[in-house]
């Protein structure tokens, strides 16, 4: 199993980012996410532009405005994709995203680092031109 960590701070409140990582119905802001499709209340599909493929995820556990774990299903393997806000003060607050993954092949791990690398790099990025 391949596990990568980011986290960066953001001039915005908790409760900024958390309407944000919390909304798939508003991909919007999500530079390579075309098309998102809402299963149920716990569950929805992105489809990735730079790959052109699907990604599900399933909510497991939150708590409002500190933590989220998703469960991840893609055809090349399943893992959990973890939020966590940290409020810093009135209008600082950090997010760490943690991304696990266990690939069917164990021949393409180390590539999905490097993917998860560039894909938590994208969404940071576009989390922080969303909240500016």
């Amino acid at each position: 199993m391949s596990m990568y960590s980011r986290k960066r701070k953001f001039k915005a409140t908790s409760e900024q980012i958390w309407d944000k990582i919390t909304n798939p119905k508003d991909y919007s802001w999500r530079s390579n996410v075309p098309k998102v499709t809402i299963k149920n209340d716990r569950q929805y599909s992105e489809i990735n532009s730079q790959t052109n493929s699907t990604e599900t995820y399933t909510l497991v556990t939150q708590t409002k405005n500190e933590s989220r774990a998703l469960d991840i299903d893609h055809i090349d393997g399943t893992g959990r994709r973890t939020f966590e806000l940290y409020h810093e003060d009135e209008n600082t607050t950090t997010l760490k995203i943690t991304e696990e993954f266990d690939a069917k092949n164990k021949f393409f791990q180390f590539s999905i680092n490097r993917f998860f690398k560039k894909q938590l790099s994208i969404y940071l990025d576009d989390l922080d031109r969303a909240l500016a």
